[in-house]
This record gives C-alpha cells, structure tokens and sequence, in this order.
C-alpha cells in the first residue's frame, strides 16, 4: 500500500518552510498552465497547411490565410495573470504583438481539437466558442454556462476523444463531464470515483488518447496542507463506453504537474516531477524520473527507470517533453545557481535564469546533451511544441513575469530563435478555416 501523505518522521520541514511549503504548492497548483506543465495537446490535430510568408517584420504578422495558428500566452504582474489569445498566419516574426488578441482572466483555458476554438474561464463555469473572420480576427460565439452541471469554473484538463464527444476532467466532483463540442452540452458523465485517496484532492490534467482508451495522470494532494500522494497515478478510460478501464499507480517516481506523452510507437511517459519543490524539503524523496507505459499494455513497466538526475549530471529537472523520433527535452535546474536559495525562497528561486535545456535520446542506452548555446533561462520556460513539422522550446527570462523567446530546433539539430513574448506560451496550434 503505498503512502498517501509523507510520514511525520521523515520530513525535514520546519513549521516556517511548511507554510513556505503551502504557499510555493498552492501557487504552482493554481497556475496550471506554468512552465512544468508540457503539454501534448498542443501537438495534437496539427495538419501541415501552412501558409506562405512575406517574411518577418518588427510588429507581428497580418493574418490573410485559409487556416490559422492560435497562440495563448499568460502574463504575470502584481495583480495577478492575465491570459492572451490570437491567430496569426505563420511565426516569421520578431515580436507577437497582443494589441488584437482575446484578453482572458487569470490563467485562460484554451481548447482545440484542430478545426474549433474554445475558451474556459477558470473563475466561472464558462465555455465559449470561437470563430476567425476573414483577416483573422477572433469572433465570439455561442458562450455557454456548465453551472447547471455542478461546477463553478472550468477546469484545465479538456480532451476531445470524438468530433462530438470531450472529456472535462472535474476533480471536485471525481467525475468527468461528457459535452458535445458541436451543441456545448453536457450529456452525462464519467465516474471518477476510483482514483479518490482518503484526505487528499484529485486533479485530472488533458491526458493522452491511444487507439480507444484515454489515459490521464492525476494529481493527488490537499491544498490545507502538504500532504500528497507519494507516487504516480493514471487512470484510464474507454472513450467508447464513458468508463473507467483501469487505475495503477507506482511509488518508484512522484509528481503529477507533468502530463504524460505520448510516442509514436504508443508508449506513453510520464515523469515524476516531486511537484516542482518537494525534492528540495524532504529528502527522502526520489530524483526526478521518467517511467514509461508500453503500447497495449496499462501498467507502467516494471523493467524501465530513468533516473533524470543522474543524466542530468547531478541536477534535478524541471518538465518532460517528448518532440518525436525517440528524442525529448527536460530542464535541469542548477540549484546553486542564481541569487536565490531554492529551499528558502523556492518561487523566487523558479524565476530567475538557473536552468539549463537538455536534448535526451530515449534509445537504449539513454543518452543526454545540454544546449549549452542556448544559455540558462527559468526553469519554468514553457511547454515545447510541434506545429507543421516543426519543433519549438520557449527559453524565458523569468516564467510568466518575463520575456520569452520562442526557439526552433531544426531536424539538423541547429538552434534558430524566433519571436519574443511577453510573459509565456502557453498554447501554440493550427486550426483549419473550415468551420
């Protein structure tokens, strides 16, 4: 059985850092969308119809194309996070300007399935749909409210398994709605109610689907406290029948704020990320790891353990992302680096430039490079992508309060910058003009 809160005797945690602790937990929980958080969604549905380029230009591209790339990004200030979304044509360009983009509060839901465009509020049960006009403007459609459905927001973890049929992952409730994207109605349910742990929380981040079973990793904690689950959950569902397929867990790795990715073959990965802290107040915890699921099977195999430190030379990382042909890319976080100490100041520690981008090549045996010509950026540099063939890392200043500049890395392993932003990007993905 394995553990669901850290045992009392074996946490190095003063009174003061477990509130720091709290503090640190519950701001990287409620920012879902941080620079942890990798995202296979994003790849999802991504047909290679770009359009042609005028080249680049110093205030961002006009938008005259058949279809679109949306770009979210989120912005942190004193006052909060503020959400951006836009279309633009193509990315040959210095610098996204916001000035024609959807302004959405906090940390924005975004969801695509490759020819719609949806937006979720994260302070109300709000979905709303929405439409390009001929030069690429965002026009709002049919808004609709889930309240009489038992929410009161919308939560992060969307999937679209049909062309009418999504996924909304509703922790609260331990359940998952079922909506229709064409009506935006809800039209049953999926019980959730086998991944509950006594005195803890699940959350359900966007999963990945192989053939006709979704798989999610769920998130296990108590937002009063500093308990979480010590190990790593999946569930997964038949898209099918709207049931739960299956629930397993392993204690070898922790974490939950990085989703699971999926390769081409249908092995699924999925890192233990210590939820972004915990490694650096307890150390009993494990290093920062990668397991794997391989295809057909729903169990995390028994014979398969990557140990990211130790790759990392003795660094812990922060992020999994799987870019295609057995390679992935991780940040290992130089805890020494920097004028901030990650276990007294662990947020300040996540904003300054202290990590350093790793290529890993998933063959047998697993090697690792740094990108050492990158230079060091936040550890909480935002989720990668793919979008028409090509591979994209963002190398930000200082996560969502800072600058980030949108990097490509071609098939010849060369290292081309692309545009700035101003905070993150958090969402990046093509939709078709048919709609």
């Amino acid at each position: 059985m394995l553990p669901t809160k850290p045992s009392p005797s074996r946490r190095l945690v003063t009174p003061s850092t477990d509130r720091l602790i709290r503090r640190a937990y519950r701001f990287a929980t409620v920012g879902r969308q941080h620079a942890v958080q990798w995202r296979l969604w994003g790849l999802l549905g991504l047909a290679a119809c770009g359009s042609s380029s005028d080249g680049a230009s110093d205030d961002g591209p006009s938008v005259t194309a058949d279809s679109w790339i949306y770009v979210q990004t989120t912005v942190a200030t004193p006052e909060g996070r503020t959400s951006f979304l836009q279309l633009v044509d193509n990315l040959d360009f210095n610098r996204l300007d916001t000035s024609r983009a959807v302004e959405l509060a906090g940390n924005g839901r975004v969801f695509s399935d490759g020819r719609r465009l949806f937006t979720g509020s994260a302070e109300e049960p709000v979905i709303q749909r929405w439409f390009p006009d001929d030069d690429g403007a965002l026009i709002p459609g049919e808004r609709v409210s889930f309240s009489s459905a038992g929410i009161s927001f919308v939560p992060f973890g969307n999937n679209f398994v049909g062309v009418d049929k999504a996924y909304l992952f509703d922790g609260v409730n331990a359940r998952a709605l079922v909506w229709n994207p064409t009506t935006l109605e809800v039209v049953g349910e999926v019980d959730l109610s086998s991944v509950v742990k006594d005195g803890l929380f699940p959350e359900l981040d966007p999963g990945v689907r192989r053939g006709d079973q979704l798989f999610a990793i769920v998130q296990q904690n108590d937002f009063g406290s500093t308990a979480l689950f010590r190990g790593i959950q999946v569930v997964v569902i038949d898209t099918r029948t709207d049931r739960v397929v299956t629930v397993f867990e392993d204690e070898r790795c922790v974490g939950g704020f990085s989703g699971l990715q999926l390769a081409e073959d249908g092995t699924i990965y999925a890192m233990g990320d210590n939820y972004l802290v915990w490694h650096w107040f307890d150390e009993t915890f494990p290093p920062t790891c990668v397991l794997r699921i391989r295809p057909g099977e729903t169990r995390f195999d028994p014979d398969f353990f990557l140990d990211l430190e130790t790759l990392l030379d003795g660094d812990p990382a922060s992020g999994f992302f799987y870019a295609g042909d057995g390679v992935a890319y991780t940040q290992a976080m130089d805890e020494d680096g920097g004028d901030v100490d990650p276990r007294a100041e662990p947020l300040g520690f996540l904003n300054q430039p202290v990590a350093t981008w790793w290529e890993v090549n998933l063959s047998n045996p697993v090697t690792a490079r740094p990108l050492t010509a990158l230079g060091q950026a936040s550890p909480r540099s935002g989720p990668g992508f793919r979008i028409d063939g090509r591979l994209f890392i963002q190398q930000s200043e200082a996560g969502f309060a800072g600058d980030t500049t949108l990097v490509e890395i071609t098939p010849d392993g060369l290292i081309q910058e692309t545009f700035d932003v101003v905070g993150l990007i958090t969402n990046l993905g093509r939709i078709d003009a048919e709609q």
